[in-house]
């Protein structure tokens, strides 16, 4: 049940470019009458990051008596257009440093015990939020505008990726004219900027890789690490086009290729929930041997491949299936969406006609 939400403008660390932020706090009374604060960022805010200064939130809204003491804290992201969000339960050892262990959307609702709604609205559309946050950043004082000349090589590699890239139209041709899986992978494989494209946040900020292990698992057909503090890694397994997503009746389940290719990926999630700290450490390897100039794994950088992301905090993992083809848009998205948010990391099944509609490229 949720108590109250508001905008909490926060003090900045000493080492911050503006002395002040802001985020939004709902408080919830949950399962076991347990309080919990769920801290979601915002677009707005002009200072650090709610997940880089977490600790200092937590003990101001405890200091300013907006929250109990014993509240737990969840850092909460809405994502942009066609993602989900994300929620991140966050405890504190001994010494107050914050870790973060992934939950799902669903799992999130039953801690909180909320309306299945509560987090369909984003901030951005609620008036009275916005409001809010106007009156909040009232008196912090804006970043002051400079000048930045970007570095050549980085113009130079974003240049050189644009000269290389496929068309949607191109791709869409490919997937609907029957070619199998490996056609399409060999396809994709030319030009791994689909992938970033949809995925990278920071846009420019990623590393792209095909045929990407996943421990004793196997390999998972593509995969991309973006962000900024906490690493995001999508791994991406892929199917070929020509068969239907659902099976015609009124079981409503997936076809056998559908099954076998999202099997295949839940394979790697097993293997990946199991051995979480050793997987973590791996990609970071990974990231860091191209940083040091290295291609493992057909790597694919971006125009600034050093991502700005800290080897030691917990990552955020993405797991995506992309197979089959569009008959009942409405039908087809429920069950992906029911089969996707019961498991443990997030899972997002995808069409090829749902996926190559986020390209912007034409």
């Amino acid at each position: 049940m949720k108590l109250c939400d508001f905008i909490f403008r926060f003090k900045a660390p000493s080492w911050c470019i503006t002395p002040a932020g802001i985020c939004r706090v709902r408080l919830f009374s949950g399962r076991g009458g347990d309080f919990y604060a769920v801290l979601t960022e915002l677009d707005e805010n002009p200072s650090v990051s709610v997940t880089n200064a977490i600790e200092k939130i937590r003990r101001q809204l405890i200091a300013n008596k907006k929250i109990p003491e014993v509240s737990q804290i969840v850092d909460h992201f809405e994502g942009p257009a066609f993602f989900t969000h994300k929620f991140d339960l966050v405890t504190f050892t001994p010494d107050g440093h914050p870790e973060w262990r992934g939950l799902s959307r669903t799992r999130i609702e039953a801690l909180l015990e909320c309306s299945p709604t509560e987090f369909d609205l984003s901030t951005d559309k609620d008036p009275w939020l916005q409001a809010e946050i106007r009156k909040a950043l009232d008196g912090i004082p804006p970043i002051k505008v400079f000048q930045y000349i970007e570095p050549p090589e980085i113009s130079e590699r974003r240049l050189e990726i644009a000269a290389k890239m496929h068309s949607r139209a191109e791709l869409d041709e490919l997937v609907h004219s029957s070619a199998n899986e490996q056609r399409i992978s060999a396809f994709l494989k030319e030009d791994l900027s689909f992938f970033s494209e949809i995925y990278a946040s920071p846009k420019d900020e990623y590393i792209c890789f095909s045929e990407f292990p996943v421990g004793s698992s196997g390999r998972v057909d593509f995969a991309v690490f973006t962000g900024r503090s906490r690493m995001s890694v999508y791994l991406i397994e892929i199917k070929a086009a020509q068969h239907h997503l659902l099976r015609r009746n009124h079981y409503q389940e997936f076809t056998a290729p559908i099954q076998e290719g999202r099997g295949q990926l839940l394979s790697r999630e097993a293997w990946v929930r199991s051995n979480y700290e050793q997987f973590r450490r791996f990609v970071h390897q990974v990231r860091q041997s191209v940083v040091d100039g290295k291609r493992p794994y057909h790597a694919f950088p971006g125009p600034r491949p050093k991502l700005q992301v800290d080897p030691d905090k917990d990552i955020h993992l993405h797991f995506i299936f992309i197979g089959g083809h569009t008959v009942d848009d409405l039908k087809e998205s429920q069950k992906r969406h029911q089969a996707d948010q019961s498991l443990y990391f997030h899972i997002e099944t995808e069409t090829w006609d749902s996926w190559i509609k986020k390209l912007e490229r034409k």
